[in-house]
């Protein structure tokens, strides 16, 4: 036998070992692994057979809530219970509602060809009724601001006719009187707009475009206490909502879950989306009240005529920002304290006049009150500072008496 032949025989039995030395130890490693897992298998049913043992023997106990039971009992009671499950109580509102919502149109006359002279009604705004006996409806006062035959359309598409409208000078706030009241389905609840909440459901109804009536739109109550200008009028505590309004649902209702009135849809923001104001109901209830007690709205009245310093012209001419008194009526209340012409009003009370406007801060106030009316008064190359005490009288009453 050469070397080489030698050599080869070598090398396979030496393959043939390690062959077999590889085919053990693999062996010998799946015995154990199949061991431990058994081993494994059968201490797990140990311990639940344990566990079980022990829960068994172990008496029952009430279970334990993490929440205070006199918390859960207040919810309850403030709360109660009831069949309509979430997903009904949006409907459940409307159904109480939508019947108390009217869209407000302007009534004019045509000619139409084969027809000769025919009578359109055109949709502008929306309104509800708050007084169905009286046959009060409330709406914005720019909805009813042209000089126009006016008519109300109920839910069910009967036209009312309108007898009066009561625009607020000092708001924007209108009453329609209706001149049938009978024809007017039902009265809406008035809620009380100061118990509002950050994030509360609420409900805008009205009549889009002048197209759609009956539109209801559902959001929450984004933002409390908010100041915004609208046509150069500046309005505070408005409420604002995520809920959708477009032109036309003017006037219309704002409600709470409870279909309550809770404020007036009145202006939203162009350009931006959900950002929409509603004035808070309880001013309405209070220029209500008025109207029943007066007959008309009253307006707090000082007696001068102004114009309005803002911050850059009074800084331009080396002024005070304010407003500037230019005339003071005879008689007025402003003219019985000592505020004279070139006076520049700087604050009511302790709110800049600049920065809210003389108007917008008189018509916190009602007829009757007295407030302090905190004026600048030039002096050489200074200003005197000046506080008077001025009791706000009707304009309306005023302007009657002074003629």
């Amino acid at each position: 036998m050469s070397l080489n032949e030698k050599r080869n025989r070598v090398v396979t039995v030496l393959r043939r070992l390690f062959t077999v030395w590889v085919a053990v130890i693999l062996l010998t490693a799946s015995v154990l692994i199949l061991r431990t897992k058994v081993a494994q298998n059968y201490l797990t049913d140990i311990k639940s057979k344990f566990w079980q043992f022990v829960k068994e023997q172990t008496p029952k106990q009430e279970e334990k809530t993490f929440i205070d039971d006199s918390l859960v009992q207040k919810v309850k009671k403030e709360q109660p219970q009831t069949d309509i499950g979430f997903e009904n109580i949006f409907a459940e509102v409307v159904k109480k509602v939508k019947d108390g919502v009217v869209t407000i149109a302007i009534r004019s006359y045509g000619l139409r060809p084969g027809e000769g002279i025919v009578k359109v009604e055109e949709n502008i705004g929306s309104g509800f009724i708050v007084d169905k006996e009286a046959g009060i409806i409330v709406t914005n006062r720019h909805v009813v601001s042209r000089d126009a035959q006016y008519v109300v359309i109920t839910s069910s598409g009967e036209a009312v006719n309108v007898k009066k409208i009561l625009r607020d000078p000092t708001n924007d706030i209108a009453l329609i009187i209706v001149d049938d009241p009978s024809k007017l389905p039902i009265e809406l609840e008035l809620a009380d707009s100061d118990s509002l909440s950050l994030g509360e459901w609420v409900l805008a109804f009205g009549t889009p475009l002048g197209k759609f009536p009956g539109t209801v739109s559902v959001g929450i109550v984004s933002g409390l206490g908010r100041s915004i200008d609208v046509d150069g009028i500046k309005y505070e505590n408005i409420i604002q909502t995520d809920a959708a309004v477009n032109p036309g649902n003017s006037g219309g209702p704002l409600v709470n879950l409870k279909g309550q009135v809770v404020g007036i849809n009145f202006v939203k923001v162009i350009g931006a989306d959900n950002i929409s104001f509603a004035l808070p109901i309880n001013l309405v209830k209070s220029r209500l009240a008025e109207y029943k007690q007066f007959g008309r709205f009253r307006v707090p009245f000082l007696g001068i005529r102004y114009i309005m310093l803002d911050y850059a012209y009074a800084r331009y001419y080396g002024a005070v920002a304010g407003a500037y008194v230019v005339d003071v009526v005879s008689g007025s209340p402003a003219d019985k304290v000592g505020i004279q012409p070139d006076d520049i009003i700087v604050k009511i009370e302790d709110e800049s006049v600049a920065e809210y406007g003389l108007r917008s801060l008189l018509n916190r106030y009602k007829v009757g009150d007295t407030i302090n009316v905190k004026v600048k008064r030039r002096k050489g190359n200074t200003y005197q500072d000046l506080t008077f005490e001025v009791r706000l009288v009707d304009r309306a009453e005023f302007l009657e008496t002074n003629r």
